[in-house]
């Protein structure tokens, strides 16, 4: 498994610990299970971001099904003479 970079560390433990802060100060006026659900769910959004966004932006492959099955057909299944469907 490849490492996290060190600058990326770095970022996560200030989400942590801004997350951490915010979550400290919640705690008078909401239930802990509540407030650990929204801390948890907060943090896995901030840390997964930037992730989803490269992917959004990145380049979506084109799929063609019909021009996929007349490709097979050409490379594959009409170069080789096809067994009977039945037996006499």
């Amino acid at each position: 498994m490849q490492e996290i970079p060190k600058y990326e560390q770095e970022w996560i433990e200030e989400i942590r610990l801004f997350e951490l802060k915010l979550a400290m100060g919640r705690l008078k006026n909401s239930p802990f299970e509540q407030i650990i659900e929204q801390m948890s769910h907060r943090l896995v959004n901030k840390i997964i971001h930037p992730l989803t966004k490269h992917l959004s932006e990145s380049q979506t492959i084109e799929y063609d099904p019909v021009k996929s099955k007349q490709e097979y057909m050409d490379n594959y299944f009409n170069k080789f003479n096809r067994p009977a469907d039945h037996v006499d």
